[in-house]
C-alpha cells in the first residue's frame, strides 16, 4: 500500500503498472477489432487453396494433385520469412511492418487474379506466404502489448476467433461466388468467378492495412527501446479514449526501468549506422533466444507448435478430401457401410479435371459445420483462460486432437466423420491460439516477436512435413498417415506437461538474462569523412 501511494505521489510506474492504469475500454475495442480483421485475412489466405484454386483448374489447365504444390509454396514462403519478420519487428517496431506487409499481400492477391499460368499462381502463393507470415505472428504480439499482463493471454486467444471466422466465411463465400457462370474480359484476361473471389479476399486486407495506419506503435516496444516520452504519450491517449477524458486524470507521469544499463547501451547504439545496428540487433536477439537459460523454453515451444500445426494444417486441410470420398461412396453404394481405411484414395488420382468443376452443397455444408464448431470451441477456450491455466488448456487440446485423429480411421459414416472432424479441428484451432498465448506470456518483450515468429516458423515446417506425408502415403497406406498424425499430436501433449506453471516468474528470469547478455559488449562504429573507428566497451 505504501509503495502504491509513493508511486502515485511521484507519478513513476513500470510499464506493466502503467498499462494497467489506462483501464480497458474504447481504445482496446478498436485495436482488437483492427487486429482481428488482420487475423481474419490471415485465415483467408491459409484456407484459400482448398476452395478457389480447385475452380481455377479449368482455366489454367492443371491437375488436382497440383493443388498440393500450391499449399507447399504458400507454407514455404511463410516458413522462410517468419523468422526475419520477428527480428525486424523487434528492432524496427510492430505497426509499420504490419501495415506494409498486409498492403503488399493484398496487392499480390489482386495481381494473382490476373495470372494466366500455373507457374504464375505458384509464385503468387509463395509471395502470399512470405508476406502474410508477418501478420500471422506479429499481430498477436502487437495486440498483446496493448493489454495488461492479466489480459494478454485472453486477448490473444479471443483474437484467434477471427482466424477461425475466416475459415467459416470461406465456404460461404465460395458457394456464393464460385458456382456463378460468367466470363468478362479485363485487360485481355478472361475474368471468371474464381478471379473475382480473389478480389473479394483482397478487399479486407486493404481495409486492414489502412485501419492499422490509424493506430499507434506498441507502447511496450517504445518503452523497451527507452523512447519513454512517446510511450507515455500513447499511454495517456489510451487512457483518454478509455475513460472519455481530455488529457487529465492519468496518474502516470514517468516510466521507470528496472535496469539503467539498457539506456546506456541504447545511447551507445545510436552512434552506429542503421544497417550495422540492425545486423547487430539481429545477432543479439538470436543469441538471447538460444542463450543457456532460454534455449530450452524456445525449443519446447517450437516442438509443441510443430506438433500442433502438423495436425492442424496437415490433416486439417485434407478433411474435405475425406468428405468427398465418403460422399462419392455413399452415392454409388447407399446401403454399404465403409470405414476410412477401406476407402480407396487412388482412384481418379491421375485423371483429368472434369470441366466445369461441380460444387457439391454437402461438401460446403460439412466444411462450414467443422469451421463453425471450431469457432464456438475457440470462443469457449478464450473464456476458460483464467479459470484453467493455459498450460492445461494446451494439454487438453492436444490430447483431444490426438485421440480424435486416430478414431477417424475406424469411422464408417459421413456423419461420424463430420463429428470427429469437428472435434479434431476445434481442438487444433483452439490449441494453436493457446500455444501462441503461452509464447506471449513466456518470453520478454525484447525478444517476444522473434520468439513468436520462430515458433510459428517451426510450426509451418510441421505443416509442410505433414502435407508431404499425406501426398506420399494417402493413396497407398492411409492407416500409417493417421497413426503418424496421432502419435505426433500425443507427443506434443506430453511436451505440454513441461511448460512452466508460473510463466510470469519465468518471463522475469528471461528478461534479466536478456539484459545481462545485451550489456556485455557494445560496439560503436563512428563514420566521419571516410574515417571508421571501432571501440569496445566492457561493462562489469
Amino acid at each position: 500500500m505504501a509503495t502504491k501511494k509513493c508511486r502515485e505521489y511521484s507519478g513513476s510506474y513500470t510499464f506493466d503498472e502503467a498499462i494497467s492504469e489506462t483501464g480497458y475500454g474504447r481504445f482496446h475495442y478498436k485495436v482488437f477489432s483492427v487486429c482481428a480483421l488482420n487475423i481474419l485475412c490471415v485465415g483467408f489466405q491459409n484456407g484459400l487453396t482448398s476452395y478457389v484454386f480447385s475452380a481455377a483448374q479449368c482455366d489454367l489447365g492443371f491437375k488436382s494433385q497440383d493443388l498440393g504444390l500450391l499449399n507447399v509454396a504458400f507454407m514455404l514462403g511463410g516458413t522462410i520469412s517468419a523468422f526475419f519478420w520477428g527480428i525486424i519487428a523487434d528492432v524496427k517496431g510492430r505497426r509499420n511492418i504490419l501495415v506494409w506487409t498486409i498492403l503488399l499481400d493484398a496487392t499480390t492477391t489482386l495481381g494473382c487474379s490476373f495470372t494466366q499460368s500455373f507457374s504464375g499462381l505458384m509464385i503468387c502463393r509463395f509471395l502470399n506466404g512470405v508476406l502474410i507470415g508477418c501478420g500471422g505472428s506479429v499481430t498477436y504480439i502487437y495486440l498483446a502489448e496493448f493489454h495488461s499482463p492479466k489480459l494478454q493471454a485472453k486477448s490473444v486467444c479471443y483474437s484467434g476467433i477471427a482466424f477461425i471466422a475466416g475459415w467459416v466465411l470461406l465456404p460461404v463465400m465460395a458457394y456464393t461466388i464460385l458456382p456463378l457462370n460468367f466470363k468478362i474480359d479485363i485487360l485481355d484476361v478472361p475474368y471468371t468467378p474464381w478471379r473475382v473471389f480473389l478480389i473479394v479476399v483482397a478487399v479486407p486486407e486493404f481495409l486492414s492495412g489502412l485501419c492499422l495506419l490509424k493506430l499507434p506503435e506498441s507502447p511496450k516496444f517504445l518503452y523497451d527501446k527507452h523512447r519513454n516520452e512517446k510511450a507515455l504519450k500513447i499511454l495517456n491517449n489510451i487512457y483518454c479514449q478509455n475513460m472519455s477524458k481530455e488529457n487529465q486524470g492519468f496518474s502516470v507521469k514517468k516510466l521507470s526501468h528496472d535496469s539503467i544499463i539498457q539506456k546506456d547501451v541504447k545511447n551507445l547504439q545510436q552512434c552506429r549506422g542503421k544497417k550495422a545496428r540492425l545486423l547487430r540487433d539481429m545477432v543479439t536477439q538470436t543469441k538471447q533466444l538460444f542463450s543457456p537459460d532460454i534455449w530450452t523454453k524456445t525449443l519446447l515451444m517450437c516442438l509443441i507448435m510443430f506438433s500442433n500445426m502438423f495436425g492442424y494444417f496437415g490433416m486439417g486441410l485434407w478433411l474435405p478430401e475425406f468428405f468427398i470420398r465418403f460422399e462419392k461412396h455413399y452415392q454409388l453404394n447407399p446401403n454399404i457401410s465403409v470405414t476410412l481405411k477401406e476407402l480407396t484414395f487412388t482412384e481418379n488420382s491421375n485423371s483429368t479435371t472434369i470441366c466445369p468443376v461441380a460444387f457439391d452443397l454437402n461438401i460446403f455444408q460439412n466444411t462450414l459445420i467443422v469451421a463453425a464448431s471450431a469457432l464456438v470451441v475457440n470462443t469457449l477456450g478464450g473464456w476458460l483462460i483464467g479459470k484453467i491455466s493455459v498450460k492445461n488448456l494446451a494439454l487438453l487440446t492436444m490430447i483431444f486432437g490426438g485421440i480424435s485423429s486416430l478414431s477417424i480411421y475406424w469411422i464408417s459414416s459421413s456423419l461420424g466423420i463430420l463429428i470427429v472432424s469437428s472435434i479434431f479441428q476445434s481442438s487444433m484451432a483452439t490449441g494453436n491460439m493457446v500455444i501462441g498465448s503461452i509464447v506471449v506470456e513466456l518470453f520478454p518483450t525484447s525478444i517476444g516477436a522473434m520468439a513468436m515468429c520462430i515458433t510459428v516458423t517451426t510450426g509451418r515446417i510441421g505443416a509442410i512435413a505433414s502435407n508431404m506425408v499425406f501426398s506420399m502415403l494417402l493413396g497407398e497406406d492411409i492407416g500409417t498417415v493417421i497413426i503418424i498424425v496421432s502419435v505426433v499430436l500425443l507427443l506434443g501433449a506430453v511436451l505440454c506437461i513441461l511448460v512452466p506453471l508460473n510463466m510470469n516468474k519465468e518471463k522475469d528470469i528471461m528478461q534479466e538474462t536478456s539484459i545481462n547478455s545485451s550489456k556485455c559488449t557494445v560496439d560503436i562504429a563512428v563514420i566521419s569523412l571516410g574515417e571508421h573507428t571501432n571501440r569496445t566497451f566492457e561493462s562489469d
